[in-house]
């Protein structure tokens, strides 16, 4: 048995618990790399920084955002529970857990992108996505700097795979921890080879452009709304060009 007692006891605080962990310690660890100059051949735009000003409005959202993610965490259990999820029942096998995390990632991909892509049409950017956008230069916490509109959306598109799905809790936590460490790193500032999505992102925002989607980027590559990216990515792995010496006289 996963637990006994009333279900949302034990998942609400492992839910929140697993939020503040894969946010504020991926972040962590990502800001102690900037302070330490680590991997800098991988920082984006150079490592620019944001401002102070920026990053103490950032700071300050994160706040907000950490601790109403504890009502937010009740949300999930309740739609879990009208979806006649079992907090009680055993732990699922390992197989099941193994097939549902990628379809997870693919409902996300799939309703990410859609979301994110009409976010950028003039009228909700100017309304609901510019907010985001103040970071062009991007830090792990700015992946929940963004409108409350937009809040809401980003929280729908993380938890539809497991409510249709009808997951196990315990599969639901694992994911989510996924989820995180990926939006975080994609907002680390740092596109590391084996990170299949910071450089996406990072351009996104340096940009303003392109690259909507999350996870595998299906509809990106599909849609072709990556292929600045692509040139963008192709440019930077020329080799410079040396300058042509004079010939000897």
């Amino acid at each position: 048995m996963t637990s006994s007692g009333p279900g949302w006891a034990w998942f609400v605080p492992a839910l929140f618990t697993v939020h503040v962990v894969s946010y504020w310690g991926t972040y962590a660890v990502f800001q102690a790399m900037h302070r330490a100059g680590v991997w800098a051949k991988w920082r984006v735009a150079n490592g620019t920084p944001p401002s102070e000003a920026l990053m103490k409005k950032l700071y300050g959202r994160a706040i907000v955002s950490t601790l109403s993610f504890g009502g937010a965490a009740f949300v999930v259990y309740g739609a879990l529970t009208l979806r006649g999820v079992d907090f009680s029942a055993p732990l699922p096998a390992w197989w099941t857990v193994a097939w549902q995390l990628p379809v997870f990632a693919l409902v996300t991909d799939t309703t990410f992108y859609w979301l994110h892509r009409t976010l950028h049409r003039p009228f909700w950017f100017r309304r609901i996505h510019r907010l985001h956008h103040d970071f062009r230069y991007v830090r792990g916490l700015s992946a929940e700097y963004s409108n409350t509109l937009e809040d809401l959306g980003n929280f729908i598109t993380s938890f539809a795979g497991p409510v249709l799905l009808g997951a196990h809790p315990f599969t639901v936590l694992v994911w989510f921890f996924l989820r995180m460490l990926e939006t975080v790193d994609a907002h680390s500032g740092y596109a590391v080879p084996w990170s299949p999505w910071a450089s996406r992102h990072a351009y996104h925002h340096e940009f303003n452009r392109g690259c909507f989607g999350a996870f595998f980027a299906l509809w990106d590559r599909a849609l072709g709304t990556d292929k600045d990216w692509r040139a963008w990515k192709a440019k930077q792995a020329e080799p410079a060009k040396q300058p042509v010496q004079p010939a000897a006289s």
